[in-house]
């Protein structure tokens, strides 16, 4: 069989892992293609400053299946300072793991790695042909797997093309090392990545004016994660219990994972009451408190939810759609602010400037217009008016496909030759579990599969590395049984 990666950041190079280190590897032709010269790494871990760092604790990130501490051992015998469990590793050490761990796969005999970037796919019956930037069509392929990264960053106030405006802020040492002292800076978004841009500049750059940090809404912030509890944590959700549930109701009926969860919680000694998960959570007043106070309720949470979080994809999935709905509207935004946190070192950071007026937070964000003189006035919902010279986008990704099609020609051809279909919550339509492209007139596409942060519509919060490796090499083996 011969197939084809497109692209060998995480998910790819875990697909070239499973495959070479199986026995019918000799019945595989693979060819990989990735236009940067790092493989393994993608957007995500390529070369940066330390001030990106990752959102999972050191102990949570081993590519080792049977060896939860492999990170940890790895990080003992090159970055000893950071080989702490509870450390929240810089993205490019990280990186370098990767590359040390997934990196040799790539030299097998029957791996190919082309250093082309693919901009076009068409099929033929049962064939696949991809087209690079140097406009040569490839031979046929039995099997594509699009490990494609994130969407483009989302611009919701549709300044992409203005010459003060950064879209994409990474790698953050590249594209925010020229910004002067005297310009006035805004930055669009609370997220991890603002709080990555936001530590570099106030370590790197004294300003005249506090650089602007930008929310649309009130409550701009996720929660702290801390050092994580290490004690035994208890669930009876697991696999075994979702197909039960699945078996006797014919779906995951929403009411009884809640009422399993909340059980699962009491008996790991965790009271929601006193954890006040509410709508106030993640103001700034909420965060500085959880900040300066340890709350190992909180902890337990965390632990618990990491445990959990492998789960998460066939949960959602084996609720009814109605059952989705609500989950979305009653459940997602509190566990969102669990699923996405932000390491207290960050926010650490983030106080001390603020304090220090070298930053201000912004809420209720209504309108960003520029200007004549190609600076930005930024209006609240009250109002009141900032100007800013220079932005950096850290707004979130663009999964409105239609929109997204705008910024990545391959997503554009993919859509314009109705290969992929825009799924109803945002991303791309795949079957599941086999993540096997949908289209729009035929439905599923064979041996066709996208991977990565397009589908987290789907497989639910796959915005970790445990989930972005699990399916990965699910399907690696799924496609192997097929030989």
């Amino acid at each position: 069989m011969k197939m084809a990666i497109v692209g060998a950041g995480l998910s790819g190079a875990t697909l070239v892992n499973e495959f070479v280190n199986h026995p019918t590897i000799n019945k595989l032709q693979i060819d990989v293609y990735e236009p940067r010269d790092l493989l393994c790494v993608g957007q995500a871990y390529q070369p940066d400053t330390d001030e990106a760092i990752l959102n999972l604790h050191a102990q949570d990130v081993s590519v080792k299946p049977d060896d939860p501490s492999d990170a940890l051992k790895w990080l003992d015998e090159y970055y000893p300072s950071y080989a702490n469990p509870h450390t929240f590793l810089p993205r490019s050490i990280y990186g370098e793991y990767l590359i040390d761990r997934l990196g040799g796969a790539f030299k097998h005999p029957h791996v190919h790695v082309i250093q082309h970037d693919i901009k076009d796919l068409k099929i033929d019956g049962t064939k696949y042909y991809l087209q690079s930037h140097h406009e040569l069509w490839s031979d046929a392929y039995d099997a594509v797997f699009l490990c494609i990264g994130h969407p483009p960053y989302a611009d919701y106030y549709e300044l992409a093309g203005q010459p003060n405006f950064i879209q994409n802020p990474f790698p953050i040492q590249e594209k925010l090392q020229h910004i002067h002292s005297t310009q006035r800076v805004g930055i669009i978004g609370t997220s991890l990545s603002a709080m990555d841009a936001l530590k570099f500049l106030v370590h790197h750059t004294q300003f005249d004016e506090p650089v602007q940090l930008l929310s649309h809404i009130d409550i701009p912030f996720n929660s702290i994660k801390k050092p994580r509890d290490l004690g035994e944590i208890y669930s009876a959700i697991n696999h075994n219990w979702i197909d039960s549930q699945v078996k006797k109701w014919g779906h995951l009926p929403l009411n009884q994972f809640i009422k399993t969860l909340k059980s699962d919680l009491k008996e790991n000694q965790i009271d929601l009451e006193q954890l006040k998960i509410s709508e106030s959570m993640g103001s700034l007043k909420s965060v500085e408190a959880a900040l300066k106070h340890d709350e190992p309720e909180i902890n337990k949470l965390q632990s618990y939810i990491v445990y959990l979080n492998q789960f998460f994809p066939d949960l959602y999935q084996a609720l009814t759609p109605s059952d989705r709905d609500r989950y979305e509207q009653d459940y997602a935004p509190k566990f969102n602010r669990y699923l996405s946190q932000i390491p207290a070192e960050s926010f650490d950071v983030f106080f001390k400037a603020y304090h220090q007026g070298q930053v201000n937070l912004v809420s209720n964000i209504q309108s960003i217009d520029i200007q004549d003189d190609k600076n930005f006035l930024v209006t609240t919902q009250e109002n009141k008016q900032i100007a800013v010279d220079l932005l950096i986008n850290t707004a979130g990704f663009e999964f409105d496909v239609t929109r997204a099609a705008h910024h990545d020609p391959f997503v554009k051809n993919l859509y314009d030759r109705e290969i992929i279909t825009p799924y109803y919550r945002g991303g791309i339509h795949v079957s599941w579990p086999n993540c096997e492209v949908i289209r729009p007139r035929s439905g599923r596409q064979p041996n066709l599969y996208l991977l990565g942060h397009w589908i987290s519509k789907i497989q639910y919060a796959n915005n970790n590395i445990l989930l972005i490796q699990q399916k990965a090499r699910e399907l690696a083996r799924n496609l192997i049984n097929q030989l």
